[in-house]
């Protein structure tokens, strides 16, 4: 991603770190790429808003991985008590597929652990895929 729609993730992104620390929520943010590509970064009390902007000036060479980050999410939400029933929100400039066989156990993940997912593309048109709860365009 780059461009304005590189500035529309930064800004959406930096606008929710701010509402869940008001709400003393915490935020784990994946940056991803193309297949197996990931870093993640902890919003807590030791990491701010400061530490996110650092955090996002990192980025991939291009390619598009759905699958990796929506495996890494869940499996967070699965693993932390106090992310019990916590939402996942996709931030991409475009749309991507899944696997059939991913799709199927995403859908029976998404049931188990209670969480929706949320997709927002600052770039494109508004699609229908097969994983997203609700699509939003900026």
């Amino acid at each position: 991603m780059q461009g304005a729609p590189l500035l529309k993730a930064k800004a959406l992104l930096l606008a929710i770190s701010n509402i869940l620390k008001q709400e003393n929520r915490s935020l784990q943010v994946l940056l991803f790429g193309s297949s197996g590509q990931l870093c993640e970064f902890t919003m807590d009390k030791q990491n701010n808003a400061v530490g996110l902007l650092k955090f996002l000036q990192q980025g991939f060479g291009g390619g598009t991985d759905f699958e990796t980050p929506l495996r890494h999410a869940l499996n967070i939400i699965q693993q932390q008590p106090n992310y019990h029933k916590a939402d996942v929100l996709m931030i991409s400039d475009g749309d991507c597929q899944l696997s059939a066989q991913f799709n199927a156990e995403l859908k029976l993940k998404k049931q188990q652990l209670d969480a929706s997912i949320y997709s927002v593309l600052c770039a494109g048109h508004r699609i229908t895929d097969s994983f997203s709860d609700e699509v939003v365009v900026l």
